[in-house]
């Protein structure tokens, strides 16, 4: 399935999670992260604020994060985030999810590098 030439449908989620269907990325949706990327550095280079980006998060949002702060934060926050309990999912259920993440890294809002949507792909096809 090529994602970014057309909307997702629940059925395009149902073939990939269950069908093991493989996923790429059109040179359009390419483009939009790239795009997306750029203007995060952009705004990083003019010393705007972005929350969780150069800043800290809820109540230190007002904190400003020096350049190595900012990878460390990411890092500390995926440690985070990746953390879990309880019995694994199912395949099928992992699949979908990162097909949704996918899809919403694909828009260039939020700004990850394209390699975080290519590795992203590629555990999907696993």
């Amino acid at each position: 399935m090529q994602l970014g030439a057309q909307r997702l449908s629940i059925e395009d989620v149902l073939r990939v999670a269950r069908g093991a269907e493989p996923v790429s990325i059109t040179r359009t949706a390419r483009s939009g992260m790239a795009l997306g990327r750029q203007r995060l550095e952009e705004l990083l280079a003019r010393g705007e604020r972005i929350y969780g980006v150069n800043t800290g998060i809820g109540g230190n949002a007002g904190v400003l994060l020096a350049p190595d702060q900012m990878e460390l934060l990411q890092h500390n926050l995926m440690r985070e985030l990746g953390c879990a309990t309880g019995q694994p999912l199912p395949s099928d259920t992992v699949r979908a999810a990162m097909l949704l993440r996918i899809a919403t890294f694909m828009s260039g809002a939020s700004a990850v590098r394209p390699e975080l949507v290519d590795a992203l792909v590629r555990s999907s096809d696993s």
